[in-house]
């Protein structure tokens, strides 16, 4: 996505699913941008970047590293991060 210049902004548990060859793939492009900056209120309230809670612009590619980052670790904690 990141080479196409696409980004997902709901990246979450519930968005990710794995093939029967254990492939991963990225589903429910609702809320997908192409824009470098943006300031609007998108995604799942648990794997929301800081600066879309407060209002602030943001670029989409962040705020997917945050949210993958967020994933990560409810996988490995079985619990959200905040």
């Amino acid at each position: 996505m990141k080479s196409k210049g696409i980004f997902h902004r709901d990246l979450k548990m519930e968005n990710l699913f794995v093939d029967s060859n254990f492939n991963l793939k990225i589903g429910d492009f609702g809320f997908a941008t192409d824009r470098d900056v943006t300031q609007t209120y998108r995604g799942t309230k648990q794997y929301m970047a800081p600066e879309i809670h407060m209002g602030q612009e943001y670029k989409p590619e962040k705020v997917d590293v945050f949210a993958t980052g967020s994933v990560l670790f409810t996988m490995v904690a079985c619990n959200f991060p905040f």
